[in-house]
């Protein structure tokens, strides 16, 4: 029988000290330096100079829609600011898209500066916790913080979503892929385990389960997170619009990041079309997101030369368009800094 003193407030077993997980939590982040160091290494260690000459002088010769490449991270600040606009509104946090896009823009200095996204994530919580406070007729002994993190939770597992939405739908569209590279059946799989996953979890009866599952070794270290995400989800079970919203501006958010991806290709005149960047973008994007290097660095590289080899990607090629990303990213990051310093907004 499970000690009541010994649970969180769902019924999920409370976790154990961090004592236990200090040790290796400590070399974290020198595994991630050493990995990202490594990756790039052994890809640079395969390019030429001349490879690089040549993408250089493509670059110049396409400089209009290297320009528009490069502004793309703007704009799609503007679906994720509409994204968490529409979840904060459910929540009766009234706040314009003005203020959300340039909340957005300094969490993106975060999101480029440390190693991995989290950074990012802790500034949009800090605001929207800011935001709870000051809003009319909310009660003063709710914890802005824990519902600040939640909506935060919501928002990166809607957009997980839309990431693997996006990547079924180009495999659904064109099936002929499957035969040219069949790795990419991984899409299916994965985006129906995960959509039946987050369906389950807005049962209220999945709470026992929860409370089972997260007990079994490994899972105990997410189980706070687990906990996190299913008393959200139980928030906005009712709120049907908002969700459906919410992920139709995640897909558009993972259709521009396909495009900007595309626009590059075409900038260094790789050959690479949108069907097949529509297929190999979102498991590089997915990829990317895994903390185990610093920004995705080297894994994104990588991921998408042996993603995208089978149809014409070269290591030169892949090293060139991850990296302009990456640029046309930090110059985004490099604004929002700007506006951080002027305004400081967290």
């Amino acid at each position: 029988m499970t000690d009541p003193k010994n649970t969180q407030g769902d019924g999920l077993p409370a976790t154990q000290g961090p004592g236990a997980r200090k040790s290796w939590r400590r070399f974290l982040p020198l595994f991630r330096v050493v990995l990202s160091v490594l990756l790039i290494w052994v890809l640079i260690r395969q390019v030429s100079l001349e490879d690089f000459s040549t993408y250089w002088n493509r670059m110049l010769q396409h400089w209009p829609y290297l320009a528009v490449a490069l502004s793309v991270p703007g704009f799609a600040l503007v679906i994720t600011a509409a994204r968490l606009q529409v979840l904060l509104k459910a929540q009766a946090i009234n706040v314009s898209i003005v203020q959300v896009y340039v909340m957005s823009l300094v969490a993106s200095v975060y999101n480029q500066i440390l190693p991995s996204t989290i950074g990012g994530d802790v500034v949009r919580g800090l605001w929207i916790s800011k935001q709870q406070k000051a809003a009319e007729g909310r009660a003063a002994s709710d914890n802005p913080h824990t519902a600040s993190f939640s909506i935060i939770v919501l928002d990166r597992a809607l957009g997980f979503l839309g990431i693997l939405f996006a990547g079924l739908v180009a495999v659904l569209t064109r099936p002929s892929i499957l035969q040219e590279y069949p790795a990419v059946i991984v899409i299916l799989p994965l985006s129906f385990a995960v959509l039946i996953g987050i369906l389950l979890l807005t049962r209220v009866s999945m709470r026992s389960v929860g409370r089972r599952v997260f007990s079994l070794g490994p899972l105990v270290a997410v189980r706070d997170k687990a906990i996190t995400i299913y008393r959200t989800l139980k928030l906005y079970n009712n709120q049907k619009k908002t969700l459906a919203m919410a992920f139709l501006l995640a897909v558009t958010l993972q259709g521009i990041i396909i495009w900007h991806f595309w626009l590059l290709s075409n900038v260094l005149e790789l050959g690479m079309s949108l069907h097949v960047m529509a297929v190999i973008v979102p498991i590089v994007t997915v990829l990317g997101m895994l903390p185990i290097s610093i920004n995705g660095i080297g894994v994104r590289e990588s991921a998408l030369y042996f993603l995208g080899a089978p149809f014409g990607m070269t290591i030169s090629g892949a090293v060139a368009v991850a990296w302009l990303f990456l640029i046309s990213k930090l110059l985004w990051a490099l604004l929002g800094a700007v506006v951080n310093m002027r305004f400081r907004l967290h």
